[in-house]
């Protein structure tokens, strides 16, 4: 009886010290291997999401060329100096004289700033008219929001123009 009874006492303490050490680090076990599968779920989300980012990115290369277009139009940088000198090149270039530019106002307007620029150019009509093309034609976003001239009568003489425009930037 002896045998048999410090064999139970053995098997109860062995059970005892077996759920009082085991138990816990099982459980500890468990928590561990539900936050590694957490991790791993996260860690695919991630992963999928950066596909997509890749998949994206190659898709806007297909439209680099249209994003230059409207970065050109809408430079982050305004030059005002610079503004006018491409002013001078295309009133020079269709045969108009620039005799007066004036600043207006800036006005922000969501995410960019529209700018107002007054300007006299001077020279025929035809050639007024070639300034206006040249204008809309050009890499810069300029809005012609007006003009007015004055003639002296002789087809000679030239006109006087008064426009105001706007332009653009981020």
């Amino acid at each position: 009886m002896n045998k048999i009874l410090i064999t139970i006492i053995c098997f109860i303490v062995a059970l005892g010290l077996g759920i009082g050490f085991v138990g816990p680090k099982y459980q500890e076990y468990k928590n561990t291997k539900k936050e590694v599968e957490k991790k791993e779920t996260e860690l695919s989300v991630h992963l999928e999401y950066f596909e997509n980012l890749k998949r994206i990115k190659e898709q806007l290369k297909e439209y680099e060329s249209s994003f230059a277009i409207i970065d050109c139009a809408f430079p982050s940088f305004f030059s005002i100096p610079g503004f006018f000198l491409n002013m001078q090149k295309i009133s020079s270039g269709s045969g108009i004289i620039l005799s007066e530019i004036g600043e207006g106002s800036i006005e922000e307007k969501e995410g960019f700033k529209e700018r107002s620029y007054s300007f006299s150019p001077t020279g025929t009509f035809s050639n007024f008219l070639n300034f206006l093309y040249t204008l809309e034609r050009s890499a810069k976003m300029i809005e012609v929001e007006g003009f007015n001239f004055s003639f002296s009568g002789e087809i000679e003489d030239p006109i006087s123009f008064n426009m105001s425009i706007k332009t653009y930037s981020y």
